[in-house]
């Protein structure tokens, strides 16, 4: 039974040894939606961005969460693999998290505001985490609040990258108010923030919830506002995460909570709940981990038919334990043609070949020339294979004249003391992949260098570097990055190994 004091509500007793078993086993812990159980390690895909897709890019985000919903890092490519219509496509992967990868992502926040939470403490770390929350947002993200009373309902102008702006809005214009909050009318507030297409919104879209479950909406009309948001939500891919807040009761299953916990379950989000008033704040920071801990799974494939609806799964395997997300259903737009771009690259192809014939054959007649000029009687200087034009070239050229002869685009010099002191690497592909392992455009046999440690990508005479996930990271004159266009001149550090990039002379 529950009574109203003051304007807000309060159990006349509370269950003393539930609580104390609560306290115990998980307090401000995730729950699983709807049970009484933590939930365990699992894989969910939260969202498919396919607005590359006419070029065979499929961008996914998935959520690799332990039993209190935080954040597993696991960012080698060949623990994922990507499934349409339960069979694996091959494909190039690349996995980064979402605090570091370009990938954005979309956030409103609801949050209670009446005079209950903030006589039971809950409001002032509410308003605390939330502003934790937003200032953990990047510029490329957007954010959109919603603060909720027993009068009103108020909210910023707009899903913004401003998040300073709704920091201070939340901090000095939020004032608690009223006896029964609006729930359900708070959070069709917030679903309202996002548009019905991904075209200005991305797909990757989450809705944050902190409140005590209580509603003023008539008992007989709840139902139907919880099943209208359930079906906003699903229809615009917005996840709904939940803080609840059960500092009345003192109980982490407060009955309360439940049809939160239901929203939560059906839109594929996730369930902190706060027995004690810092634990609201606590939990933000911690929902704010696991929305930056997100997984960014990227494959350039064209191993699936397109123009048509399909199922996608995502797997990964994390401490030796193979984990399979839930399934998503998206239709695929039909991808480009590529038959003019196949023939300009065989015919290009074609004559690249004739034309490195014949330097060729102009470059070893010179040096057979030179070496006959010189008078030399033994069999000639010793010979190494040019890694990246499998040429036989002398051991002491440092610049490989059959590369330098060819069409690049700009060069890479090592600076660095060393065997490799001097030794440069020609630019000529359109990715160039940079690591210790063969197979890579530029090999770095150095210990300190991953197999496949870092990439150049040129496009319209720009070149991109970009960490590939590295042991020990990349850097641009001594500042280290994720991604960055290269300057000449810009001195790169590849691991331990130095290098001067330059353009094309």
């Amino acid at each position: 039974m529950q009574v109203r004091r003051g304007g807000s509500v309060r159990r006349r007793t509370a269950p003393i040894i539930g609580a104390l078993f609560a306290l115990a086993l998980a307090s401000g812990g995730v729950w699983a939606q709807g049970s009484g159980r933590i939930q365990a390690t699992h894989l969910r895909l939260d969202a498919v961005d396919l607005a590359d897709a006419v070029t065979g890019g499929l961008t996914f985000f998935a959520s690799l969460q332990d039993g209190r919903g935080e954040p597993l890092m696991a960012t080698d490519p060949t623990l994922w693999s990507v499934a349409v219509d339960g069979e694996t496509i091959d494909g190039k992967v690349t996995v980064g998290q979402l605090e570091q990868s370009t990938a954005s992502v979309a956030l409103a926040i609801v949050f209670q505001a009446d005079i209950a939470s903030k006589e039971n403490g809950a409001f002032e770390h509410a308003q605390l985490g939330v502003s934790k929350v937003l200032n953990g947002l990047r510029d490329r993200d957007l954010s959109y609040v919603v603060a909720f009373d027993g009068k009103t309902i108020v909210t910023t102008q707009a899903l913004s990258p401003k998040h300073s702006d709704a920091v201070s809005w939340v901090s000095k214009e939020v004032v608690p108010n009223g006896a029964t909050p609006y729930l359900s009318a708070a959070i069709l507030k917030g679903l309202d923030a996002f548009p019905g297409d991904f075209r200005s919104v991305g797909p990757n879209r989450a809705l944050l919830v902190v409140s005590d479950g209580f509603d003023g909406e008539q008992a007989n009309k709840l139902n139907a506002a919880f099943a209208r948001i359930k079906q906003v939500a699903t229809d615009r891919n917005v996840r709904v995460h939940v803080i609840g807040n059960a500092i009345e009761s003192g109980n982490p299953h407060d009955d309360q909570l439940q049809r939160l916990r239901d929203l939560a379950d059906a839109t594929g989000g996730t369930v902190w709940t706060a027995i004690e008033p810092a634990k609201v704040e606590f939990e933000l920071e911690t929902a704010l981990k696991a929305l930056m801990g997100q997984h960014v799974v990227k494959i350039q494939s064209t191993d699936y038919q397109d123009d048509k609806s399909v199922t996608f799964t995502v797997s990964a395997n994390y401490g030796g334990q193979d984990y399979t997300s839930n399934a998503v259903i998206q239709h695929v737009p039909e991808r480009e043609s590529h038959i003019w771009t196949w023939v300009l690259v065989s015919v290009g192809s074609l004559v690249g070949l004739v034309l490195l014939f014949f330097i060729g054959r102009s470059v070893v007649r010179l040096i057979r020339d030179r070496r006959d000029d010189a008078g030399e009687q033994d069999a000639g200087p010793a010979l190494n294979t040019c890694r990246q034009c499998n040429n036989q070239i002398p051991a002491d050229w440092k610049v490989c004249k059959y590369c330098e002869a060819l069409p690049h685009y700009g060069r890479l010099v090592v600076r660095s003391s060393g065997a490799l002191n001097g030794r440069t690497f020609f630019i000529k592909e359109a990715l160039t992949n940079i690591g210790a392992a063969e197979g890579n455009g530029v090999v770095l046999r150095e210990p300190s260098v991953s197999k496949r440690h870092a990439g150049i990508k040129v496009q319209d005479n720009r070149f991109e570097l970009a960490d590939f996930g590295s042991t020990n990271g990349v850097f641009i004159n001594n500042q280290r990055i994720t991604k960055q266009f290269l300057k000449d001149g810009d001195v790169l550090s590849i691991g331990m190994v130095e290098i001067e990039f330059q353009f094309k002379k």
